[in-house]
C-alpha cells in the first residue's frame, strides 16, 4: 500500500500562537486530543514522519478557528468622538477676568467642565473662554491648567463667597490626595 499524497498549506498561526489562542479559548485540551486522533489517522494512511505533524497541526487549526468574540481587537487609528458642545455665547454684562480671579474662574471650570449650559452661573468672561478652551484640550486643563490653580489655591487668601470657599476647601483635599 503507497502512501497518501497530501498537500501540506501552511498554517495562518505559528504552533505557539495557536497553542496560547486555544488555551485562552478554553479548548487547548479537546484540541490537541483531536490532533492527536489526525495524527493516528494519518499514520494509518501511512503518512509519517514531519508530513504526518504537519497536517495534524493544519487540521487542527482548521476545525479550531479563533472564536470571534475572542480574537483581539486592531486599536482603532481614529480619536474617539469627543462630546460635542454647544458654541458659549457671553453675556456682555459679564465682568473681565482678572489675575486675581484665575483661582476662581479655573475652579469654575473644572466643576462645569462635563456639563452641559452652565453661563447663567459664569463668573468672568475669561472663565468662558477656558471653559471652551478646556472642553477642546481636557487633558491639557488637568495636567496643567488645574495644577497652577491648586498652587494658587495653597497661597492665595482670597476673599471668596460661600460657593467658592467650599470649593477651595475641595481645592484643598484634592491638592492634599495629589501629594
Amino acid at each position: 500500500m503507497e502512501a497518501e499524497q497530501i498537500e501540506l498549506s501552511p498554517m495562518a498561526e505559528s504552533k505557539l500562537v495557536l497553542s496560547k489562542r486555544l488555551q485562552r479559548e478554553g479548548r487547548y485540551n479537546e484540541a490537541f486530543l483531536y490532533k492527536d486522533l489526525m495524527l493516528k489517522e494519518l499514520r494509518a494512511k501511512k503518512v509519517f514522519g514531519e508530513k504526518a505533524k504537519e497536517e495534524s497541526w493544519r487540521l487542527m487549526a482548521k476545525k479550531y478557528p479563533p472564536k470571534p468574540e475572542l480574537e483581539p481587537k486592531k486599536p482603532s487609528k481614529e480619536k474617539p468622538e469627543k462630546k460635542v458642545f454647544e458654541p458659549l455665547e457671553v453675556a456682555d454684562d459679564l465682568p473681565d477676568s482678572t489675575p486675581d480671579t484665575f483661582l476662581h474662574d479655573a475652579t469654575w471650570v473644572y466643576n462645569n467642565l462635563r456639563r452641559g449650559s452652565v453661563l447663567g452661573n459664569a463668573p468672568t468672561s475669561g472663565a468662558v473662554g477656558l471653559l471652551e478652551w478646556a472642553r477642546d484640550n481636557p487633558n491639557d486643563f488637568y495636567k496643567q491648567t488645574w495644577p497652577k490653580a491648586l498652587g494658587l489655591a495653597g497661597s492665595q487668601k482670597p476673599d471668596v463667597d460661600d460657593e467658592t470657599s467650599r470649593n477651595l476647601d475641595h481645592v484643598k483635599s484634592l491638592e492634599e490626595m495629589l501629594r
